[in-house]
């Protein structure tokens, strides 16, 4: 999973405070210009001297101070984590937030810092060490003359995403519970301790209130028929854990069960899933019976009157349980892994996911209408809303709401690439280049991103590792490129719309080309394998202009980064040419990249300028988790012309 597990981390723009501006980096170059013969001012004056144009490890001189400007941007992150240590101690100010805790010695309400990572930055996002490096380094990487701004959202209630250990309580206290009975919570950080979010301090501040509801719903369950918790000690007991994915429109919850079982037996585990999964079913059908809502107790029932002058808070226990869907997963791996869900097909097939109860996939649309005023630059209306399917064994972003920014932006940039390309092309040209660029998505998912941009370009391949992504991303692009009335023939020669439909299928030298496919397999893979991004003689297989990637936190495979930095010539500077196939066009010419791992972001940055082929064109940080430390970074990467 992209997330860490346990931990809250979630948009709309605001002004970047963390020093994220060009300006001031402007005025520092000036200075250092000006102590010309120190050390460290781009002349050489101390260290070995600058090869000659034409040697070994020649740089100008622009080179040279973005190099000492990555560089320095890559020992203020390293002072930041070293700082962060500190700030456990103290509750998470520290150098983020200088100024003094005014609540200091009192008791705050929610959950401590020490106990939930997700609200340590809560009041002041943008210091976040994460944010505030990653508007350093961008501002210093950045084309002349563009700045980096910061998009921070709605703080309280974003995650619609979780995924809960499910373990014994230790008896009294916060648990609330007796010792053994299954606890549903946190891990405190850096420990498989569980902080239960039932704890009578109002849960987690970042989760959608269904989350809240859904966990108290599982927990009490589980304690009134005795349903053993998972204990990693011994490998012994049922619930491992709970994962709840939240319906936006609706606010119903997808449940998934993993169970500590290597599939669907007789025996007493068999017997405790049954009567447990009985009992959720009903609870959460009858919070969506009539009458039943806001105002519903749990199981569907009136709740009581509140007395006057007591205002429910968002995270109150009315919320209804209301139930979407309910799986189970088993996954009886070793107690010594860390693994949420077992995608090994060796130890169960396809069996170790089962439907209990209700539609298979919830169905999500992103809102990508431009906000207000749009002017020339902005983001062109979609033609239809994509319909996204999200099964509980797919990745999913935790704050759908925020992630929508990113998709706006991303739309926005390839509007403004195709309308330079067109201009770009020769009359000759000029009919290929209406179709408007082939993409290539890697680390796709469902489609998330490739299919919210299905209608800026001709052909889209989206490809990703995890097998279940695939059904989902080809249901929702055969809804999204159906004709309007269902039918195959359009609406008809007087409908404008029929333009709409003609993005189904490319016709390209006779030969009928998908205008979306899907191809499950891993990035690396895509490259070295599938030489997806070389020229091909095939018809619909020429070299993608637009690369679309987002990767887990570890960044881009090896093999990725080696395609995108060795030229037409097949060198890249590292010794690894002879091992790509060599292109008769130097492409992919735009790469989008969207980063949750900024640290990994900083190293394939670095290695993408440092080959010389590629520059930022623009950048922009979105804090999809306000309250931890993270930022999701989206980036546009331009080839380099050769003179």
């Amino acid at each position: 999973d992209r997330e860490m597990e346990g931990e809250g981390e979630g948009e709309k723009t605001e002004s970047n405070e963390a020093g994220g501006g060009s300006g001031g980096g402007g005025k520092k170059r000036k200075r250092a210009r000006g102590k010309s013969g120190k050390a460290g001012d781009g002349n050489g004056a101390r260290g070995p001297p600058n090869p000659e144009p034409g040697e070994e490890g020649y740089m100008t001189k622009t080179q040279l101070r973005n190099a000492r400007k990555r560089r320095r941007a890559k020992r203020e992150i390293a002072g930041a984590a070293e700082k962060k240590k500190g700030d456990d101690d103290d509750g998470g100010g520290g150098n983020a937030d200088p100024s003094p805790d005014k609540n200091k010695g009192k008791r705050k309400s929610g959950r401590p810092d020490d106990d939930d990572p997700s609200a340590r930055y809560l009041s002041a996002p943008l210091r976040a060490p994460a944010v505030r490096s990653a508007a350093r380094y961008l501002s210093d990487a950045l084309s002349s003359g563009k700045t980096f701004e910061t998009h921070v959202g709605r703080r309280r209630g974003w995650r619609t995403v979780s995924k809960l250990p499910v373990r014994p309580s230790s008896g009294g206290g916060e648990s609330k519970g007796a010792a053994g009975e299954a606890t549903v919570g946190m891990f405190r950080p850096n420990t498989h301790d569980v902080v239960p979010l039932s704890d009578g301090r109002g849960g987690c501040p970042a989760h959608h209130p269904s989350i809240d509801a859904a966990v108290s719903a599982v927990q009490r369950s589980c304690r009134a028929l005795s349903v053993s918790p998972y204990d990693e000690t011994t490998g012994e007991g049922c619930l491992r854990y709970v994962c709840v994915n939240v319906e936006r429109r609706t606010g119903n919850v997808q449940l998934t069960l993993v169970w500590n079982s290597d599939g669907d037996r007789e025996g007493e585990k068999a017997e405790a899933l049954r009567r447990l999964s009985d009992r959720l079913i009903k609870m959460g059908t009858a919070a969506k019976a009539p009458g039943a809502g806001a105002d519903t107790g749990i199981e569907g029932k009136p709740a009581k009157k509140r007395r006057r002058g007591k205002r429910p808070t968002s995270h109150s226990s009315s919320s209804p349980f209301a139930l979407h869907s309910l799986w189970v997963h088993y996954n009886a791996s070793w107690r010594h892994s860390n693994a949420i869900f077992d995608f090994c097909p060796s130890t169960h097939g396809s069996g170790s996911w089962k439907l209990l109860h209700g539609p298979p996939a919830i169905l999500e649309s992103l809102d990508l209408t431009p906000p207000p005023p749009a002017g020339d630059d902005g983001a062109p209306p979609q033609l239809r809303p994509v319909k996204l399917r999200f099964p509980p064994n797919v990745f999913r972003q935790a704050n759908l709401d925020a992630f929508a920014g990113i998709v706006l932006s991303i739309r926005r940039y390839l509007a403004r690439y195709a309308a330079e390309r067109t201009g770009e092309g020769g009359e000759g040209d000029a009919g290929v280049e209406s179709r408007g660029p082939s993409c290539v998505e890697l680390y796709g998912g469902v489609g998330t991103i490739g299919l919210n941009v299905l209608d800026l370009v001709s052909s889209l391949v989206s490809s990703d590792e995890n097998p279940h992504n695939r059904r989902c991303f080809e249901e929702s692009a055969e809804e999204l490129l159906r004709p309007a009335n269902g039918g195959g023939g359009g609406n008809g020669g007087d409908n404008d719309n029929d333009n709409d439909n003609d993005n189904l299928n490319e016709n390209i030298g006779g030969t009928h080309i998908p205008k979306a496919r899907y191809i499950p397999r891993n990035a690396a893979d895509m490259v070295v394998k599938e030489n997806i991004l070389s020229d091909d003689d095939g018809p619909g297989r020429d070299a993608p202009e637009v690369l679309i990637v987002d990767p887990p936190r570890k960044g881009l495979d090896d093999e990725v980064i080696r395609a995108l930095i060795t030229d037409d010539d097949g060198d890249d500077g590292g010794g690894g040419g002879s091992r790509q196939r060599r292109r008769r066009d130097p492409r992919p010419d735009l790469l989008v990249y969207v980063s949750c791992g900024f640290k990994a972001f900083v190293r394939d940055c670095d290695r993408l300028l440092e080959s010389g082929l590629w520059e930022i064109d623009e950048a922009e940080g979105h804090v999809l988790f306000p309250g931890s430390d993270a930022i999701e970074t989206l980036a546009f990467f331009r080839r380099r012309r050769r003179k």
